[in-house]
């Protein structure tokens, strides 16, 4: 039988395996020559453990070794638009340093959609990133994550918000995360825990003149309705909110 796959120009082929975990798409490289270069051409990264752990029989420390092997290995004047990391295993252990450094990498190649997805029964690591100033971000999307420390929010491009499962030490960092969203159109905020501060939170925020979805529950921040009553599509549960 023919193989008319490979006969597809490589811009196509690239896009084919953008849609596969990256263990998969790696794993074409064996096919021929042709197709050795291919999967580091991609402009996606997704990583899945259980994919990755289950088609390998490979120990928990083998993933992450992996992850950073297959960001080493792409052509580095290639952007990255696409970045995901999906831990389904509640056994397994990342570092903060390691999500971290794979993040920044994605950051330094022009990111534009950012999802990070661990365990919400896992203790949440504590993500210091730049990710919260990169201004080529069109899509964020963190569950599982413990927001304690951060230089400054800036996200010009950001469109979608999705926050699940979320801790920041202050609760000045959300408000100061949102106000730098200043072209949001889709918001999801649940389960999302703010620490205490002595000191007042500002809960101003500027109007989200874009808006147009925004899904609230269970946070530990009162929410200033009139900000967000413009938009098409609202659902509110479980929040404190003032007008």
């Amino acid at each position: 039988m023919a193989d008319r796959i490979s006969w597809l120009p490589d811009e196509i082929l690239c896009h084919i395996l953008s849609f596969l975990p990256t263990h998969d798409a790696f794993a074409t490289s064996l096919l021929s020559k042709r197709w050795k270069p291919l999967w580091r051409s991609g402009p996606t990264l997704f990583f899945d453990d259980q994919n990755y752990i289950i088609n390998n029989h490979k120990p928990y420390d083998c993933f992450s070794k992996f992850i950073y092997r297959a960001i080493r290995n792409r052509y580095p004047h290639l952007p990255i638009t696409s970045f995901r990391l999906q831990c389904g295993a509640s056994s397994f252990n990342l570092s903060d340093s390691d999500v971290t450094t794979w993040v920044n990498s994605a950051i330094q190649c022009g990111i534009e959609n950012l999802h990070i997805e661990l365990p919400s029964s896992d203790p949440v690591l504590c993500f210091r990133s730049s990710v919260f100033s990169c201004k080529t971000l069109v899509v964020l999307k963190l569950k599982g994550l413990d927001i304690d420390e951060f230089s400054i929010f800036d996200l010009p491009s950001l469109k979608t918000l999705n926050l699940i499962d979320v801790s920041f030490e202050k609760p000045q960092y959300l408000m100061e995360l949102l106000s730098g969203c200043q072209i949001l159109e889709d918001m999801r905020l649940r389960f999302i825990y703010c620490g205490y501060s002595s000191t007042p939170c500002n809960n101003n925020l500027t109007r989200f003149s874009k808006l147009v979805r925004a899904d609230i529950h269970a946070i530990g921040l009162d929410i200033p309705l009139k900000e967000i009553c413009n938009v098409e599509f609202l659902h509110i549960d479980k929040v404190c909110i003032y007008v």
